[in-house]
């Protein structure tokens, strides 16, 4: 039989440091030995109810110790899998007499592979788990419910300690607490070729009938052969075979967006020299909106024309209207992805229109285009206008001065400047006028 102390409230203990350092001074100053008894007798008193103070208790047990040999069967341990079975299968063949262990394997959860006896029967990892995941925290609350509440309990964990999930060094403190010891043995997985889906790029907004590209971008740790395929709503939407240098890659699909509603994209990598299968897939997600609605004002009738046909031809709705019959709502106005001012003056955006398409811009984040003509612009009165505060324009008319020039005139006077020309008047005085004009 085995029997320890345990104190619920140890930092009472501390308190004995003082109270022995006063005896013992009382001791030596008086040099008295009828005080010894008396004094020894009062510490032993003091002693006694600083104990009780620090919930002092006796614990008595056998010595038994039930044992569970924790296995990491997860994806990041394939490599040392054959590893790890070899030091539980040795680790039960040294088992001392007074030792009942138990085998489990787990990733994402655990599984009973051998219960507790005294001579477990283990060769290999026979349960068929979830390996894209590692929970070594849950594992550890599981083994320690398996472990039977007799005598001291213990849990050995054999893994890469590469978690994907949950937190397994405060689990184990926790366990500790209980009285449950945890052990662990790192091994370390041989890399072998890998590649991962690093990231998927889609644009957050789409629109229906829009053509959009999905970048897909692989890291690989050696040259490798293998498929990418592209899923959109758990379907395949594209694929490609590539050959992967060592490093990044990239590779770009070029789709349609659908519906109105949340895509989900899925890139998936398949390769046969692929090592690891947990990181060979990801996502992302897309907003599809209806079609772009664009709203063309326009100055003059006709004018809107060949730019409604082109957005037309784009896949997008595009409404054509008299600059003056812009709504004058925020609410109405919002419901067009765009605006566009094809040659429109101020006078046609009164009654708090420039404000409001200011606001269109700015608050609601829409686009807004302006197509110049002989009435827009400087020429259409936009100088100092909230129009102008929304364009990245300057409105402002500038005249046709030209910069100072420094000019040399050059005038021949040779003998054949003497003579004159058809009309009488002589070459000399034709280039004198010429310079003071």
């Amino acid at each position: 039989m085995r029997v320890g102390i345990e104190f619920s409230n140890p930092w009472w203990l501390l308190a004995l440091v003082p109270i022995a350092a006063f005896f013992v001074f009382v001791l030596v100053k008086r040099r008295s030995h009828r005080l010894i008894l008396p004094a020894l007798g009062r510490f032993l008193l003091c002693a006694i109810m600083i104990a009780a103070a620090a919930g002092m208790s006796f614990l008595r047990g056998s010595h038994l110790q039930q044992v569970m040999l924790v296995g990491d069967v997860s994806q990041s341990a394939q490599g040392a899998r054959a590893q790890i079975e070899k030091q539980i299968r040795a680790a039960i063949g040294n088992m001392p007499a007074q030792v009942r262990a138990g085998v489990a394997s787990f990733a994402g959860t655990l599984s009973m592979e051998s219960s507790v006896s005294q001579k477990p029967v283990f060769e290999t990892f026979e349960s068929t788990l979830n390996t894209r995941q590692t929970d070594i925290a849950s594992a550890l609350r599981s083994a320690c419910a398996l472990l039977p509440s007799e005598g001291a309990r213990r849990i050995v964990l054999v893994s890469d300690g590469m978690e994907t999930k949950g937190d397994a060094i405060a689990q184990a403190k926790a366990l500790a607490g209980q009285g449950v010891r945890v052990d662990v043995q790192l091994v370390s997985a041989a890399a072998g070729p890998d590649a991962q889906v690093t990231s998927v790029a889609v644009p957050w907004l789409l629109y229906s009938g829009q053509r959009f590209d999905v970048v897909v971008v692989l890291d690989a740790n050696q040259a490798m052969k293998g498929t990418l395929q592209l899923y959109g709503e758990r379907e395949l939407v594209a694929e490609a075979q590539l050959s992967l240098a060592k490093g990044e890659n990239r590779y770009v699909f070029s789709l349609e967006a659908g519906a109105a509603g949340l895509s989900v994209f899925e890139a998936v990598w398949e390769s046969g020299e692929d090592s690891q299968s947990a990181n060979d897939r990801l996502q992302a997600v897309a907003k599809v909106a209806g079609k772009a609605r664009v709203l063309l004002a326009e100055g003059k009738p006709g004018n809107a024309g060949p730019l409604q046909a082109i957005l037309q031809a784009a896949g997008m709705q595009a409404d054509v209207i008299s600059a003056w019959m812009i709504p004058a709502d925020f609410v109405a106005l919002c419901k067009y992805d765009a605006v566009v001012l094809v040659d429109v003056t101020a006078d046609m955006l009164s009654g708090g229109r420039m404000e409001l398409l200011e606001r269109y811009v700015r608050q609601a984040g829409k686009g807004l285009m302006t197509v110049g003509g002989d009435q827009s612009y400087a020429l259409g009165g936009w100088r100092n206008t909230p129009l102008e505060q929304a364009l990245p324009v300057n409105c402002q008319a500038r005249g046709k001065e030209a910069d100072p020039t420094a000019t040399v005139l050059l005038i021949d006077c040779s003998g054949s400047m003497a003579s004159g020309m058809e009309g009488g008047a002589g070459k000399m005085e034709m280039a004198r006028q010429a310079a003071i004009r």
